[in-house]
C-alpha cells in the first residue's frame, strides 16, 4: 500500500528493431518513455527530431472510428442478452496490429465514408424534391407553362398563394377592378391564384398583395406544372432507390465490424509509438530510448525484450532514479494497493497524485470514505440495490479498466449503506424492527457521532502531517502544522468536555494547561528555528488565529447527520404519498410509482454522499497534511476498446 518503486530504463537497439521494441512494450503497459532529446538540450549535446506517420495513422484512425460510427447504423440491433455475452477477444498486441497487413482496409474504410456521404447528398437532394413536389402538386390543374403568358407587352401574369379562412378574407382583399385575379385551387389552408395586371396597375397589386399575404409562387416551369410533377415523381423514385441500394451496401459491410475494430484498434496504438519518434533519439544506424519502469517488472521486460530481439541487436539497462530526479519531480508515481483501497485511488488521483517519496494517502482515505459515505446514504434498501446492480454488472458486462473500477467502487460502498440501514433501521424509508439510532429522534446524538467521526478525521490528517515533517527533518513544522495542533485540540476538547462528562476538575485543569502551553509553544517553536524573531512570532501568533478555521471544519461533518435524515425523510415522505392512494391504485400504479420515486431518491442521495464526501476528504483531510503534485505514471497508450490486451507474449 505505497507508491510503487520506479527504475530508470536505458534501451540502445538498432533502427530496425525499434518498431518491434516498442511495440512489446506497449505491449507490457509497464514503461514510460522519457523525453531523451530533451536531455540532450540540457546538457547542450545537438540532436535532431526526425519525422514520423504519425499524422498519417492518426487521420486513419479518425476514419476508422467514423466508419465504424456509420456501421454500427446499419447493423442489425442486438438483444441485451446478446450484448451481454458478448465478450472482447483476448489478443496480444502483435496479433491485434495483423489487421493492418491487408492494405485493402484503406479502401473498405473510405467505401463505408464514401457511401455515407452519397446517401446524405442525395437525401438532401430528395427533400428538395420533395419540397418542390409539395408546393406544384396544387397546380396540377394548371395545362400550360407558368412563364408562357408572361410574353404578353405591357402586363404580368404572377401566379402564387394566399391563406385560407373561413370568409376567405385574404382572397377577396386582392380582388380590384384595376386587374385580373382568378383561382386555381383551394385547400383548407391555401388557395392558389392566377393575377394579370398593367403596368398601370402594378403600385395598386403590390399594395392589395401585401395587404393581403400574397407569397409568388418561386418556381418558374418551361412545361405545365402536371408533366413537372410527373417527371419529379419519377426521380424521387429513383432517388429512393438508390437510396435503398446504399442502405443495403453498408447492411452488409456491417459484418465487417469486428475487423473493422481490430482496424481501428490496430491503427491507434500504432499511432501512440509513431508519436514516441519525438522523444527517442536517433541516428543513422542506432535508437536510445529512455524511460521509467515499474522496478517489480524489470526482470519481465528483460525476458519479453529477449524473446522479442536479437540478443546480439540491443542491449538494456536499469538504475534507481537519481536524488535530482526525484527532487525534480521527474519521477512519475504508480499507486500500489490491495483489491480493498484500489477502487479508492480514484480519490486521490482527482485531487493529485503523491510525488514519488512522498505518502499515498488513499489506505487512510477509504476507511474514512466508506464511513462518510454510510451515514449519508444509509439505507438497507438502498445498498442492497447497489449491491445487486454492480454484482451482476461484474458477472454479465464485459467491463473496461475503468469502468470495472468504478464497479468495484460501488460494490465497496454498498456495504457501509447497508450497515448504516441496519442501525437506522432503515429499508426503503420503512422501519425496520431492529434499530439503534432513529435519525428523527436522535437527531442530536447523531450529529455529536457526525462531529466525534470529523474530529478523528482531523487527528488522523494531523497525525499524518507530523510524520510526513518529521520525515522531511522539518521539526517546526511537525510540530507548528501537525503535534501541537492534536495537543491543543484534544486538550479543548477534554476541557471543554468536562462537565458534560463528569471528568474529575483535575482533570479539565490539567486540559486547560496542556492547551496553554501547546498555544504557548506554537508562539515560541517558530522563533526557535526562524533567524528574524519578530516575524517568525508574528507568523506562529497567526498560525494560532487558525484556530476558528478548525471550529469550522468540525462544524461541516454536521452534514453526515444532515443528509443521512434527509435521505431518509424522502423516502419516508414517498411511502406516505403512495400509501394515501386507493387499495387497488396502491397495489397496480403504486408499486410503478414507488419505484420511480425510490430510484429518483436513490440517485440523489448517493450523488450527494459522493460529492460531500469528495468535499470532506479534500477540504477537512487533505487540507491538513496533503499536497500532491506527483506526476501519473504514463505507459505507452493503448486502446482497448475492443479486445483485451494479453500483456505477455508466451
Amino acid at each position: 500500500m505505497a507508491v510503487t518503486k520506479m527504475q530508470k530504463m536505458t534501451l540502445v537497439t538498432y533502427r530496425d528493431e525499434k518498431e518491434a521494441a516498442v511495440k512489446r512494450l506497449q505491449g507490457l503497459q509497464n514503461v514510460e518513455v522519457r523525453d531523451f532529446n530533451q536531455l540532450l538540450a540540457e546538457r547542450d549535446i545537438p540532436f535532431v527530431r526526425v519525422s514520423s506517420n504519425s499524422a498519417d495513422d492518426e487521420q486513419q484512425y479518425q476514419k476508422s472510428q467514423r466508419a465504424l460510427t456509420i456501421l454500427n447504423q446499419y447493423r442489425s440491433s442486438l438483444s441485451l442478452k446478446e450484448k451481454l455475452q458478448t465478450k472482447r477477444p483476448t489478443m496480444t498486441i502483435e496479433a491485434v496490429d495483423q489487421a493492418l497487413d491487408d492494405p485493402s482496409h484503406r479502401q473498405f474504410i473510405d467505401s463505408v465514408i464514401d457511401t455515407e456521404h452519397e446517401r446524405h447528398e442525395e437525401q438532401a437532394e430528395r427533400q428538395d424534391v420533395e419540397n418542390t413536389l409539395d408546393e406544384l402538386r396544387p397546380w396540377k390543374v394548371v395545362d400550360h407553362s407558368l412563364r408562357t403568358m408572361n410574353h404578353v407587352p405591357g402586363l404580368t401574369v404572377i401566379y402564387g398563394t394566399v391563406k385560407n379562412d373561413e370568409e376567405r378574407e385574404n382572397y377577396r382583399a386582392l380582388l380590384s377592378d384595376d386587374y385580373y385575379v382568378e383561382e386555381v385551387f383551394a385547400t383548407s389552408n391555401t388557395i392558389g391564384v392566377i393575377a394579370i395586371y398593367p403596368d398601370a396597375a402594378a403600385k395598386t397589386w403590390a399594395q392589395q398583395a401585401d395587404q393581403a399575404g400574397f407569397e409568388a409562387l418561386t418556381i418558374d416551369l418551361d412545361d405545365d406544372p402536371k408533366s413537372r410533377v410527373e417527371a419529379l415523381e419519377e426521380y424521387r423514385k429513383t432517388l429512393l432507390k438508390n437510396d435503398e441500394a446504399r442502405v443495403e451496401k453498408l447492411q452488409r459491410l456491417s459484418q465487417e465490424i469486428p475487423a473493422m475494430e481490430q482496424i481501428s484498434e490496430a491503427y491507434y496504438n500504432r499511432w501512440q509509438r509513431q508519436k514516441l519518434d519525438q522523444l527517442i533519439f536517433h541516428n543513422d544506424y542506432l535508437i536510445v530510448l529512455e524511460g521509467w519502469a515499474v522496478s517489480e517488472e524489470v526482470e519481465l521486460i528483460k525476458a519479453e525484450l529477449a524473446a522479442t530481439l536479437d540478443e546480439t541487436r540491443y542491449a538494456v539497462s536499469f538504475a534507481e532514479p537519481t536524488d535530482r530526479e526525484i527532487d525534480d519531480n521527474m519521477v512519475p508515481v504508480k499507486l500500489k494497493n490491495n483489491v480493498l483501497v484500489t477502487p479508492f485511488e480514484s480519490i486521490t488521483a482527482m485531487y493529485g497524485y503523491p510525488t514519488y517519496k512522498s505518502l499515498d494517502p488513499t489506505p487512510f482515505v477509504t476507511p474514512f470514505y466508506m464511513v462518510f459515505w454510510g451515514m449519508m446514504s444509509g439505507d438497507l434498501g438502498y445498498g442492497a440495490c447497489l449491491f445487486v446492480l454492480t454484482l451482476l454488472a461484474k458477472h454479465f458486462m464485459d467491463l473496461s479498466a475503468s469502468a470495472k473500477r468504478m464497479v468495484n467502487f460501488g460494490m465497496l460502498l454498498s456495504i457501509p449503506t447497508m450497515i448504516v440501514g441496519v442501525i437506522y433501521g432503515s429499508a426503503f424509508g420503512v422501519t425496520l424492527p431492529i434499530q439503534l439510532i432513529d435519525p428523527m429522534k436522535d437527531a442530536m446524538t447523531l450529529m455529536a457521532i457526525s462531529i466525534g467521526i470529523g474530529g478523528i478525521n482531523i487527528l488522523v490528517g494531523l497525525i499524518l502531517k507530523t510524520y510526513l515533517a518529521l520525515k522531511n527533518n522539518d521539526v517546526e513544522s511537525a510540530y507548528s502544522d501537525g503535534f501541537g495542533w492534536i495537543v491543543l485540540l484534544l486538550s479543548l476538547i477534554i476541557f471543554g468536555a468536562g462537565s458534560m462528562l463528569s471528568l474529575p476538575a483535575i482533570a479539565t485543569k490539567i486540559a486547560g494547561i496542556v492547551a496553554l502551553v501547546a498555544a504557548v509553544g506554537m508562539l515560541i517553536v517558530p522563533m526557535i528555528y526562524q533567524p528574524k524573531k519578530g516575524a517568525a512570532f508574528a507568523m506562529g501568533f497567526y498560525n494560532l488565529y487558525g484556530i476558528t478555521g478548525y471550529l469550522g471544519d468540525f462544524i461541516s461533518y454536521a452534514r453526515l447527520m444532515a443528509l443521512g435524515i434527509s435521505g431518509g425523510s424522502i423516502a419516508l415522505a414517498f411511502n406516505m404519498l403512495v400509501g394515501q392512494l386507493p387499495s387497488v391504485a396502491r397495489f397496480t400504479v403504486g408499486i410503478l410509482l414507488m419505484v420511480i420515486l425510490h430510484a429518483f431518491n436513490m440517485f440523489l442521495t448517493f450523488l450527494s454522499a459522493y460529492v460531500h464526501g469528495l468535499r470532506l476528504i479534500f477540504v477537512e483531510f487533505f487540507g491538513k497534511f496533503y499536497d500532491g503534485g506527483g506526476k501519473p505514471f504514463a505507459p505507452i497508450a493503448i486502446l482497448e476498446k475492443y479486445t483485451h490486451l494479453e500483456r505477455e507474449k508466451s
